[in-house]
């Protein structure tokens, strides 16, 4: 029974494939005499017929038509084309040829969908007039169109429709192997031209209309064909390129529904300046947004939301994207607060400069930040801010920790202490560089190491060693700011232990901002985030190991957002 089933399914399949075959074999003798009836057709036209509806040249016959022949639906395409004879000159060549449409190209295509093992098959023919050429009133119209680098790009579809003209013009053809679509003899017409090429995967140039509204002063407006003349129009398209974007919060947690603005270099209309590409995208739930079929350019980012400001970006700004690339970027977003002012600090060579010291000062301002870093910060330890106290700690106090007073004054003698929450960096490979504090001095009535903290660092988020700023437990941070022992890098959780006490009962000491200096792999290379400005003047110094000191003592903060570049030189 095995042995039969084997052979029979051998012999239906043979017998299926002959007959697949056979059947082939009659759909593409059928299309053979649809194109034989097709060019016969044509060859007994009147020349002046002998064109396409809409078409350059133009004439009587449809660009497509449907058949059914055999019970099979054939499509049949047809495309006519004025072809300069170089016998009598060319059109620019030496002799010019003013009158190049010498004779006619026609080409005939049959495809069947639906018809199996069908290879479209196609038929060509010419055709010449029974006198000499005639071009009265007719211009050319030459389109090119090339990729990226300046190549030829054979293959392009090209639509051309001017309806300004009678017969009304609307024809599809695609360029040869140079790249290149000729219309010869085609009528004159003053910005009428309305050109538009595309190709699969590719982006898409177009002519646009003079005085629209949107674009009232097109780079590229619709062609004009002159009397006797050849307009020669060129066009770049290329394969498109995919940019997925993610929005983090400095902690690298992704960040979902923020609204970004993102623009290309490119223009397509000046005075007012029209980019070709400006669209709105907002992340997902996980904090990222695909953009596909982005033409090759130099994008920039802006944050439109309402809650969130840019503060970085992994990639420079801005993003170059070359053709049929796939390109990745972090773009670190915070709350928008008041003013802000993103600065990115580069080389000559256009090099993200990172650990570059920008201090900012104006308008009752100052702060020092450096590039490539963050700063975590605390100023609330309302209960659910923490993770556990000895109870002597008074916490309800907004913006202020201090003891805990017990029925009128401070226990003394005695530490108190306080362990915060965890931070979640979100890098198991985290550098954490200062600890600052504030304020750095308490009460003398306290008496000395009246308030002291200690930090612990892990990547399993459970074991909490809390040591000091020589990397033992014997050890507190007490300064305003002071460095973190390198023993605490290189970990993802992080937490401190504020441990303070009095000789006073009438004195606490008190804590009102605590800070973290940090750098993790989803921060941006180049760029200090000031936020929480006024509008006004400031002066930027910029600083670095090895480069010139950089000083701008008129820096405009005049918007809710702004960048400011800046370049070091060695």
């Amino acid at each position: 029974m095995t042995i039969l089933t084997i052979v029979s399914s051998a012999l239906y399949l043979a017998y299926a494939n002959t007959l697949d075959i056979v059947s082939s074999g009659g759909y593409h003798s059928a299309a053979a005499n649809l194109i034989e009836s097709e060019i016969e057709i044509i060859r007994n036209m009147d020349y002046e017929d002998i064109g396409i509806l809409g078409g350059v040249p133009a004439g009587v016959l449809p660009a497509s038509k449907s058949v059914m022949l055999d019970e099979a639906p054939f499509l049949i395409r047809t495309f006519v084309r004025n072809i300069d004879d170089p016998f009598d000159g060319i059109l620019g060549g030496v002799p010019n040829d003013t009158t190049p449409a010498d004779y006619k190209l026609v080409e005939v295509q049959v495809e069947c969908a639906t018809c199996p093992r069908f290879v479209l098959i196609r038929s060509t023919t010419t055709v010449a007039p029974r006198n000499l050429e005639s071009t009265a009133g007719s211009g050319n119209l030459f389109i090119q169109v090339i990729n990226a680098n300046g190549q030829d790009l054979p293959g392009a579809t090209v639509r051309v429709v001017n309806d300004t003209v009678t017969p009304t013009i609307d024809l599809t053809d695609i360029t040869g192997a140079n790249g290149q679509l000729q219309l010869v003899g085609v009528p004159t017409s003053s910005a009428g031209y309305e050109i538009t090429i595309t190709r699969p995967g590719y982006s898409t140039a177009q002519t646009y209309p003079p005085g629209e509204p949107s674009n009232p002063n097109p780079l590229k407006p619709h062609v004009t064909v002159a009397q006797e003349q050849l307009t020669v129009s060129t066009f770049a398209i290329d394969e498109t390129a995919t940019m997925t974007v993610r929005a983090v919060d400095p902690l690298c947690t992704p960040v979902g529904n923020v609204d970004l603005l993102v623009s290309g270099a490119k223009l397509i209309g000046t005075a007012p300046d029209v980019p070709k590409y400006s669209s709105i995208h907002t992340t997902g739930a996980g904090g990222s947004v695909t953009i596909a079929n982005l033409e090759w350019d130099a994008y920039t980012v802006r944050s439109t939301d309402d809650a969130y400001e840019i503060a970085g970006t992994s990639a420079s700004s801005p993003m170059i994207i070359e053709p049929d690339e796939s390109v990745s970027v972090d773009w670190l977003v915070v709350p928008q607060n008041a003013s802000a002012l993103l600065v990115t600090v580069h080389d000559e060579n256009g090099q993200p400069i990172s650990d570059a010291s920008v201090h900012l000062e104006g308008s009752g301002y100052e702060e020092t930040r450096l590039t490539a870093r963050y700063y975590w910060e605390q100023s609330d330890w309302s209960p659910a801010a923490y993770a556990i106290q000895s109870g002597d700690i008074e916490t309800s106090v907004p913006g202020i920790l201090t003891l805990a007073p017990t029925d009128g004054p401070y226990a003394t003698g005695s530490y108190a202490w306080l362990e915060s929450n965890t931070v979640n960096l979100g890098d198991p490979n985290a550098e954490l560089f200062t600890l600052t504090q504030e304020p750095a001095v308490h009460p003398p009535e306290t008496g000395p190491d009246s308030f002291r903290v200690q930090l612990a660092a892990n990547n399993d988020e459970s074991t909490w060693n809390y040591i000091g700023p020589d990397g033992t437990s014997n050890t507190f941070f007490t300064a305003a700011s002071t460095s973190v022992p390198a023993a605490l890098s290189g970990k993802q959780y992080v937490r401190y232990r504020v441990e303070m006490r009095t000789l006073d009962e009438t004195a606490t000491p008190t804590l009102e901002r605590i800070g973290l200096e940090y750098r993790t792999a989803c921060l941006p290379l180049s760029t200090a985030h000031f936020n929480g400005l006024d509008q006004g003047t400031y002066t930027a110094t910029i600083t670095r190991d090895g480069f010139q000191e950089f000083t701008d003592t008129n820096v405009q903060v005049n918007a809710d957002w702004q960048e400011y570049d800046v370049t070091l030189f060695p």
